[in-house]
């Protein structure tokens, strides 16, 4: 459990959702909405920062929700070339996404 005011066991969080799949981590989501009445993400983004925080969030995610986020910010600098690796490396029902 995330204390308020405490900082969090970062070690304890990767390690719970490091082993999890997607479908898992929003179970996970949804059971610390119903017991806590407060978003699980938004939570860990006041506990957590810099590269763990963007990692992390981007695992809370939905399966196509980190692919979008990398295509965003990689075109946010015009890195077209990394746009294209994560669009490139996924299958045409996971592309289509992009469209």
């Amino acid at each position: 459990m995330i204390k308020k005011g405490f900082g969090c066991d970062t070690a304890a969080v990767v390690k719970i959702l490091a082993h999890r799949d997607a479908m898992q981590r929003a179970l996970i989501q949804q059971e610390y909405r119903s017991m806590y009445s407060e978003d699980l993400t938004k939570r860990l983004s006041k506990e957590l920062s810099g590269k763990l925080e963007t990692a992390i969030l981007l695992w809370m995610h939905d399966p196509v929700g980190p692919d979008a986020t990398a295509v965003w910010l990689a075109l946010q600098v015009s890195d077209v070339r990394g746009a294209t690796k994560v669009i490139c490396s996924r299958t045409p029902s996971q592309s289509s996404v992009f469209i």
